[in-house]
């Protein structure tokens, strides 16, 4: 195995060292995989780049490593947003500034904005009102999402979720509690779709 595919080893949602230390916005672990040629663009399960990740956290430090070490501030994800999208989405306006000072592609919310203010100088645009109205189309034109987009979740959290200490000796006691909660009337559901009662 090469140095490369090392730095450019994937876990089972395809994400490499520099887009876990990306999620996680570790600076120095980012500087490291950059220096050691780590492939900057690789996509995630999701189509998801590390760019894509920093962006959404707004981590503008390390948008900056990554977009001087080649990272495509146009490279679209599977829902064909683009790091762009992804900074109007979160409404990271820090992170939009910078992607733009980095000459990312606006054409997806452009027309609409100028279908909507036919008056707005786009070659004199005032930045903060310019970032203001890409958010809002954006929102307004863009596909929904689930709650949990890009959200990172550790291990440990998400065990956490599927395991709960139980709070009674018997198992019996949890079912009981259960039914006392409401969740009685599910199970007479489901037990008289199973006896045809």
């Amino acid at each position: 195995m090469t140095n490369e595919e090392i730095y450019n080893k994937c876990n089972n949602k395809r994400e490499t060292y520099l887009i876990m230390a990306s999620k996680q916005n570790n600076e120095k672990v980012i500087s490291i995989l950059l220096k050691l040629g780590t492939n900057v663009n690789f996509q995630d399960s999701q189509g998801n780049t590390a760019l894509h990740y920093a962006t959404s956290k707004g981590n503008i430090v390390t948008m900056e490593m990554l977009i001087n070490n080649q990272a495509d501030v146009d490279c679209p994800n599977y829902l064909h947003e683009t790091p762009l999208m992804i900074a109007c989405r979160f409404k990271q306006t820090e992170a939009i500034k910078c992607l733009l000072n980095h000459n990312a592609n606006t054409l997806f919310v452009d027309s609409y904005i100028y279908e909507s203010f036919l008056s707005f100088d786009f070659k004199s645009k005032e930045q903060n009102e310019y970032i203001e109205m890409i958010i809002n189309k954006y929102i307004e034109v863009a596909d929904p999402v689930p709650d949990n987009y890009m959200v990172t979740v550790t291990l440990i959290e998400r065990m956490k979720m599927f395991y709960t200490k139980p709070l009674y000796k018997d198992h019996f006691d949890d079912i009981e509690k259960l039914i006392v909660d409401g969740l009685g009337e599910i199970v007479e559901t489901v037990v008289e779709t199973v006896t045809g009662n």
